[in-house]
């Protein structure tokens, strides 16, 4: 786009180089199990999915982080849209800010009857960056999440 910043007639302020991303899996579709290591799900494409984009190309489809091109107030958030969890296990989900945990998610089937659960797990936080900075989604714990392009999702974007 030929403008960095505009109003339009209906008072809207359009910023259309405003870096912001939405990542996704492809691969083969299937359950991932963390067996209890810290992994980066392979969030590893921002441009084939119809939803998908990477205004700026901060986020690295090959490592999975989102470096700030500028300072400011970033706004992310993660979907995996399924877990799966038998009795007594868990899942631990991160965001890491230069690879130090800044928020986390902990969910633990505590079902006694030891039945099957299906969940979802899904996080959303804002932080201030710095340039050069860098953030990554991690997951631990006994539980499996389904990876696939509908399942998985990586986003974010600059508020200000």
């Amino acid at each position: 786009s030929a403008y960095r910043l505009a109003v339009n007639s209906s008072g809207y302020v359009l910023k259309p180089n405003q870096p912001s991303f939405s990542a996704s899996y492809t691969g083969t579709n299937g359950w991932a199990d963390p067996a209890n290591n810290e992994t980066t799900p392979p969030f590893n494409t921002a441009s084939i999915h119809p939803n998908n984009y990477n205004i700026g190309n901060h986020y690295n489809t090959s490592n999975y982080r989102f470096t700030a091109p500028v300072a400011g107030v970033y706004f992310f958030m993660v979907c995996l849209g399924h877990l799966y969890m038998t009795q007594n296990e868990h899942i631990v989900m991160e965001f890491r800010k230069n690879g130090t945990r800044h928020a986390y998610q902990y969910k633990q089937q505590t079902n006694a009857g030891g039945h099957n659960n299906y969940d979802s797990g899904e996080m959303m936080t804002q932080l201030q960056l710095a340039v050069g900075d860098y953030i990554t989604f991690t997951v631990s714990g006994t539980a499996q999440y389904y990876k696939g392009p509908s399942e998985m999702s990586f986003s974010g974007h600059l508020l200000g």
